[in-house]
This record gives C-alpha cells, sequence and structure tokens, in this order.
C-alpha cells in the first residue's frame, strides 16, 4: 500500500504547480498530465478550446511538466523580443537523430542562440518578398491543374493531394530553389515521397511522441526516432550535395533559403535586419562574439 501511494504522489508531484499560483487550467491525469487531451485531438484544437475556455493564459502538464500557454500579443512580443535574454532556454526535444540537435526548431542553450542570432536576418521582410515571386509561380501552377481537373470528365477531385502536392512545390522551391513539377502527373518525384514522411501520422510516431514524453532520456540512449533513418539521411545525402556545389560557385544567384542560409555563415552585420527582431539579435550576439561562433554546414543541414 505504502509503494502505491508513494508512486501515485511521485506521478502527480507537480501537478499543483499552476494552482498554487492561482493560473487556471485542464485538470491533470496522474503520470500523463494533460497528454491524454492531445491523443483525442490535434494540439491546435487541444491548444483553441483551453483558451475559449481558460482565457489568454492557463498552465497545463505535459506528463509532470508545467507548460504555461501565452496568446496575449503583447506579452509573447515581450517574451520573444524585449524580454528574450531573461528566459534561461527553451523547451528540451528530441527528434531521435543526431542532425536534428543542431536544427533551430530543437537546438538548446547557447547553441540555439547562437544559430538563432545568425539566421535572424534571414527572416528580414525585404529578404521574404524575394521568396514571393517563387510563391506565385507555385499558385500559378496549382490553379492550371484545378482548371484542368474541373474540365474533365473526371467528377470528383482529390484537393487534398492538390494540395499536399502545393505545399510540396512551394518547400522545395522556396528552401532549395528546385522544381517538383507535381502537377504534371508524372511519376511521385523522391522528394514528395520521403519530405511526406515528415508530415504523414503513425504508428510510429504516436509511440515515439508518448516516449519522448514520458521517457526522453530512454529515446536519447537507445537512439531512437521519429522516422525511418533512412527518410532523414536521403535528405541529409541530397542537401550536402547541393551545399557543395553552391559553395564552389562564386556569387550564386539563387534566391532561396538555402541560399540565404549558406550566405549567413559569413555575415557579421545586422544592417538589413527588420527593427522588431534587431535588439534582440545584438543582445546575443554581443555575448556569443567571444566564443567565435559560426554556421557550419550541419546548421544548414539541420
Amino acid at each position: 500500500m505504502r509503494d502505491v501511494m508513494l508512486k501515485s504522489g511521485y506521478s502527480t508531484r507537480n501537478h499543483k504547480y499552476w494552482r498554487s499560483r492561482g493560473v487556471k487550467g485542464p485538470k491533470p491525469w496522474p503520470l500523463i498530465g494533460n497528454l491524454y487531451q492531445v491523443f483525442l485531438k490535434p494540439r491546435c484544437v487541444f491548444g483553441l478550446h483551453n483558451y475559449k475556455t481558460y482565457g489568454k493564459i492557463y498552465g497545463y502538464f505535459d506528463g509532470n511538466k508545467p507548460v504555461l500557454s501565452v496568446a496575449e500579443p503583447e506579452l509573447i512580443r515581450d517574451i520573444l523580443v524585449k524580454d528574450f535574454h531573461k528566459f534561461v532556454d527553451r523547451v528540451g526535444i528530441s527528434l531521435g537523430h543526431p542532425i536534428f540537435e543542431r536544427s533551430l526548431l530543437t537546438a538548446r542553450g547557447d547553441v540555439w542562440k547562437q544559430i538563432r542570432t545568425i539566421v535572424s536576418p534571414t527572416f528580414s521582410s525585404g529578404k521574404m518578398r524575394k521568396m514571393q515571386i517563387l510563391i506565385k509561380d507555385c499558385v500559378e501552377r496549382v490553379d492550371n491543374k484545378l482548371e484542368t481537373l474541373a474540365n474533365s470528365d473526371n467528377n470528383e477531385i482529390d484537393i487534398k493531394k492538390v494540395f499536399v502536392n502545393y505545399t510540396m512545390d512551394v518547400i522545395a522551391l522556396c528552401a532549395f530553389a528546385t522544381k517538383l513539377q507535381s502537377h504534371s502527373g508524372v511519376e511521385e518525384h523522391p522528394f514528395i515521397h520521403n519530405a511526406s514522411q515528415f508530415f504523414r501520422p503513425t504508428v510510429r510516431f504516436g509511440l515515439f511522441f508518448i516516449l519522448n514524453q514520458l521517457m526522453p532520456s530512454i529515446v536519447k540512449k537507445y537512439d531512437i526516432s521519429f522516422l525511418p533513418k533512412h527518410y532523414i539521411n536521403y535528405f541529409k545525402t541530397t542537401l550536402e550535395t547541393i551545399i557543395t556545389e553552391r559553395q564552389s560557385q562564386k556569387g550564386s544567384k539563387n534566391v532561396d533559403f538555402l541560399q540565404l542560409l549558406i550566405d549567413a555563415q559569413n555575415r557579421t552585420d545586422t544592417k538589413d535586419i527588420d527593427e522588431d527582431i534587431r535588439l534582440e539579435v545584438q543582445r546575443i550576439s554581443e555575448s556569443m562574439k567571444k566564443k567565435g561562433f559560426q554556421l557550419q554546414d550541419m546548421d544548414i543541414l539541420a
């Protein structure tokens, strides 16, 4: 009986965290917290429901880990810009492959801040506008495809497939300056086949998500990945080839995200960055200059 009580106490040891601080939120379950709600519905639906129920700021639990959700625009701006340097780190996420440890989405600590500082100017409004013509090209192609389908004898249109292909076209063209021609009707491009695995819900991903939330040390120890390694290795090999070719070409005229990252490897100024993120970049830059950090090929791959 004592063991049962101890285990029960351990599985709910943090579940009074938000209540003791006067923060509203959904009631957690032992051990899994509010993860059961995420299993039953998409996280975006889970977030919207809680937003409507508890307000713009509420607390919930990933397992025993307390999480604060913020939907107040001014506060979000303070967190991500003005007071960004006061937040010690971000949520640790393991995707089960070494390359993701250097990703802007998953890196932690100084590595994350260093990469963010160098990459931030890449997201200036001027740089993003350069990609507008690429997106417009993809829109025109999907528009032509829909018109062709509408004028055909086929009474049914797989609209999901049409827009999945459109999304892949935009990603490939804006990220790597690669035209997939996914609407041409030819055999599926290897890029589409491999990239679609990242967005396709599978039992493997579901089990990985649960294990990663409850026992992240097991995921790391046994090198468990959310995807079979050959899908990840396809992009690793493809990108390594493209990066090598780009770096050997002086003054590349490509206008895509990959080229912007390659250019960022040697950039030290922030003259082209938007004002709303300039202060954050400069603040972190000063603390990182002494460490001589430079964006590496592995960071670009991630």
